[in-house]
């Protein structure tokens, strides 16, 4: 049985759209996913499931946690091999102020250019399907590269 990640979006961050880990679990196990675990209070979650579809994964997610926890919230899916794949093919030689986006969908290349167009203070971005790569300059939290600014100018997730 294929191994799948979920990704959410926004979730237990200041107060906004919070879950109790424990429940969302129950809530996915009595929904047919197995062997689910979640990771820390981020909502990602880790299970195993016959579906292969990742959009079938992402809604079925998304409306198991709109009806137990009243939150629409996005939902990135990711197998394990779509993981080991972006750890694997990382375009950058450092570990150093390296940040991975994961997307919902794979952004228009215009939009990308538009992206690219506002990026200053030697941040760097690649793009590669579903996923941008990221080196900041200095950090990301002194960064204009905010997940904002990508979601705003690559209308996705």
């Amino acid at each position: 049985m294929p191994t799948h990640v979920a990704l959410f979006r926004g979730v237990n961050v200041s107060g906004q759209n919070t879950m109790k880990m424990e429940p969302l679990k129950i809530a996915l196990e009595n929904e047919g996913f197995e062997q689910v675990h979640t990771y820390i209070q981020s909502g990602n979650v880790i299970f195993n499931s016959d579906e292969t579809q990742q959009e079938v994964l992402a809604y079925k997610i998304k409306r198991i946690i709109f009806s137990t926890f009243g939150h629409d919230i996005g939902v990135m899916m990711r197998s394990k091999e779509d993981l080991e794949l972006i750890l694997r093919d990382k375009p950058y030689d450092t570990e150093i102020n390296v940040y991975v986006a994961i997307l919902d969908k794979d952004p228009q290349q215009d939009d990308f250019q538009k992206l690219l167009k506002v990026i200053s203070g030697g941040d760097i971005a690649i793009k590669s399907g579903k996923t941008i790569y990221i080196k900041y300059g200095v950090n990301a939290g002194k960064s204009k590269l905010s997940n904002k600014l990508i979601e705003t100018k690559l209308k996705v997730n």
